[in-house]
């Protein structure tokens, strides 16, 4: 049992905080003094997720449209950070308002300890050859780099999020560019938006009417739309690959990734969790392959950078 107040305050707020944050239960945010810690934060469309260096396996989920989410984000960098003398916080954002709010939240309440990275294109080691790499998605830019550290060149990597983005890194190890498709929820949300009577659906649910699980045709309203956007976004990545003619390995990444991953017909795939915010941990070590195996100690292909 803890010995004095103070402690069994720390410990009461940080189940507290796990019960918030959905932490696994029994581990606790906080940890011994220690010098320095790496923070990734990745901020999307819809929601941010926080990994910390010391605790790759650990990400917290906020949706961008839960009332107060930037003060939750603030609250788990204090937390994670709690008895670290040095804390940066790498930043990987396409989405300019939220990152400038929760910036803003964190300058309030962090402490100097604390320093704020804002990371851009010219921090990444790998050559770009797109027509403005300053406005090309920092989020396709690191994923196509993690991607490319673990799996070599060429490749392909599709991130499905928000939207379906297919990127094209070549044979050189150069980000070539890609393709941007609108995602499996935006695309019910316009056929809801846009009709009198097709409802909206919950891609969140297991339901067994994907392709290739269902009957030929969808049956009734809700299959033919979950088979409908399925199809073209799978048949959209598919024709991709063709126009690429890329014959490397093709890595699908993002919430959504598991899902097109199944349905895609494709031998050469392989599914990796968390992309962005593992690229983020091990920016400054990753420069090409070589380097990058001498920092995975993991054999699994979905654990190998920084787990």
């Amino acid at each position: 049992m803890p010995s004095d107040i103070k402690t069994q305050e720390l410990l009461s707020m940080a189940a507290n905080f796990s019960r918030r944050t959905h932490l696994p239960e029994g581990q606790t945010p906080f940890k011994a003094v220690s010098q320095s810690l790496i923070i990734a934060i990745d901020v999307g469309n819809t929601s941010v997720k926080v990994m910390p260096s010391d605790k790759p396996a650990t990400v917290l989920r906020t949706p961008i449209a839960n009332a107060g989410w930037d003060e939750n984000v603030i609250e788990q960098l204090r937390c994670l950070s709690d008895g670290v003398e040095d804390v940066e916080v790498r930043v990987a954002s396409v989405h300019d308002v939220a990152s400038k709010r929760l910036q803003q939240t964190g300058t309030r309440f962090l402490g100097r300890h604390v320093r704020w990275r804002a990371i851009s294109d010219s921090e990444i080691s790998m050559p770009i050859l797109t027509a403005l790499p300053q406005k090309t998605g920092i989020d396709r830019l690191l994923s196509a780099f993690a991607a490319k550290a673990i799996h070599g060149s060429p490749m392909v990597t599709i991130d499905a999020g928000t939207t379906v983005t297919v990127d094209l890194v070549n044979e050189r190890g150069a980000f070539c560019g890609g393709a941007i498709l609108p995602g499996l929820a935006m695309q019910t949300r316009a056929l809801a938006a846009g009709t009198n009577r097709l409802p909206m659906i919950d891609w969140r649910r297991n339901e067994d009417d994907a392709m290739g699980k269902t009957d030929r045709a969808g049956r009734d309203t809700t299959t033919a739309i979950r088979l409908g956007v399925l199809s073209s976004i799978v048949g959209g990545i598919e024709r991709l690959l063709v126009r690429y003619q890329s014959a490397g390995c093709v890595v699908v990444t993002g919430g959504d990734g598991r899902r097109i991953f199944d349905e895609l017909e494709i031998t050469n795939k392989v599914f990796e969790t968390e992309l962005v915010c593992r690229a983020l941990l091990n920016l400054d070590n990753l420069s090409d392959r070589q380097e990058c195996d001498s920092v995975i100690p993991n054999g699994q292909s979905d654990q190998r950078l920084s787990s």
